[in-house]
């Protein structure tokens, strides 16, 4: 059996599990006191995706505004979830900003 196709976008199933990994070493280093899920005192979790979350405009959709990755921690009993942010946690390199590029052959040229 092959291994399913990298997402462009989240990456290889390897590198989900390396960044689930990180995730889950930060949790066990900064989660103090019991794991008990506040909604029904069970402790089983379950890491999900990572996510993105964009700020509220009012129901509009911000293009360029800022964007956090989010890591959604889930109760495997009831469901409840909270998240913790990837990049801020360490867990999650910020992306680079995208800088416009230019080359020379972009340039107007005179004419001769």
């Amino acid at each position: 059996m092959s291994e399913p196709p990298t997402d462009p976008i989240a990456g290889s199933p390897a590198e989900k599990a390396a960044r689930a990994e990180r995730a889950l070493q930060w949790l066990n280093t900064h989660w103090a006191g019991p794991r008990q899920c506040p909604i029904c005192a069970t402790q089983a979790w379950t890491i999900l995706d990572f996510v993105e979350m964009r700020p509220f405009t009012g129901g509009g959709l911000l293009i360029g505004g800022p964007l956090y990755v989010m890591v959604p921690v889930m109760c495997n009993n009831c469901k409840y979830t909270w998240q913790f942010n990837a990049v801020a946690a360490g867990v999650l390199e910020a992306p680079a900003q995208a800088q416009p590029q230019t080359s020379d052959s972009d340039e107007p040229k005179s004419p001769e």
